[in-house]
């Protein structure tokens, strides 16, 4: 099964003691925001944004990745995880060691198409969509053709599903499967493909290939909604959550894929197939399938000298 043995629950001055840290900690890390938010970097790439996009571009990446370890640093203290990376033979090669064993990294282009299984800041250059291609075109076009004629390094992360699997949504999902004719999946829902393949055909001259990610959460078994075991509050003052979170890499060349809007919605229609039988075997085995030895990535940061940075920049 996909559930390991369950923690021991917190004793009441266990769970006072966290629950105190957690909030000094995260109180510290709100000042943070605050210090990233209006940090003389954030005015600068206001200031510029008219002028030197590719400045303001810059700047914006370096306090995304400023929060970002802010986030990391969070989860590293209250709720220390491992990714468990797998591959399948498409993906062989993509997931290495540096060269003295120290680190795990991706060997991947620096322009692709990310699509998961799971789920703003539009100033982050976050792309906010309402999931109805009539209301969604115009933003689209927009972002795409700005991305298509860069040459910036780009990860676009695409959640084809639209949203989480909960109650509501396998509602939907099952009643959208009995609208186009197709069978509903037992633990993913029915993507959409109309706004990824007019991404996938708009970058297809920059952009090789999509990565595929399928993830599976431990302490989650099948029918059970991850949002309803792990909330917010069950996993920073009560310390449950997923011990390994397990990523599974697919990889498919863009060149291989149909770019007739029908069978592309046929191609990734069965994608969702594959990987709805990949989290059945998940569900069963705990783990998924691998074409190499599965490589685990502890979730913190590299040092805790980037906390120091954060507080001085």
């Amino acid at each position: 099964m996909a559930i390991p043995r369950e923690p021991q629950p917190l004793n009441l001055v266990q769970w006072l003691v966290r629950t105190a840290v957690f909030c000094v900690f995260y109180g510290k890390s709100l000042e943070l925001r605050t210090r990233l938010a209006y940090s003389p970097t954030y005015f600068a790439a206001l200031l510029f944004w008219p002028f030197q996009n590719n400045l303001f571009h810059n700047l914006i990446v370096h306090t995304q990745r400023c929060y970002g370890t802010l986030l990391v640093s969070i989860n590293q203290y209250f709720a220390p995880s491992n990714f468990i990376i797998t591959v399948d033979e498409t993906a062989k090669g993509v997931v290495k060691q540096t060269w003295n064993g120290a680190k795990i990294e991706l060997d991947i282009p620096e322009r692709i198409i990310l699509i998961a299984n799971h789920q703003g800041m539009r100033f982050f250059q976050f792309i906010f969509l309402k999931r109805r291609w009539a209301a969604d075109k115009g933003a689209l076009v927009k972002v795409m053709n700005s991305l298509a004629s860069s040459k910036d390094p780009l990860w676009l992360l695409i959640f084809p599903e639209g949203t989480v699997v909960c109650e509501a949504t396998r509602k939907s999902s099952k009643n959208f499967a009995e609208k186009i004719g197709t069978v509903d999946h037992e633990h993913l829902l029915l993507p959409r493909s109309t706004g990824l393949n007019y991404c996938t055909q708009t970058l297809r001259k920059s952009v090789s290939h999509i990565y595929d990610l399928t993830i599976g959460l431990e302490g989650i078994s099948a029918g059970q909604y991850p949002e309803d075991i792990y909330t917010l509050r069950k996993i920073y003052f009560e310390a449950k959550y997923p011990r390994n979170i397990h990523i599974h890499i697919r990889r498919y060349a863009i060149s291989k894929i149909p770019d007739d809007e029908d069978k592309f919605a046929e191609w990734l229609r069965q994608r969702w197939v594959e990987k709805d039988a990949l989290m059945s075997e998940f569900y069963t085995k705990g783990k998924f399938p691998t074409s190499e030895s599965s490589k685990v990535v502890p979730l913190k940061m590299n040092s805790v000298f980037e906390l120091y940075v954060l507080q001085h920049m």
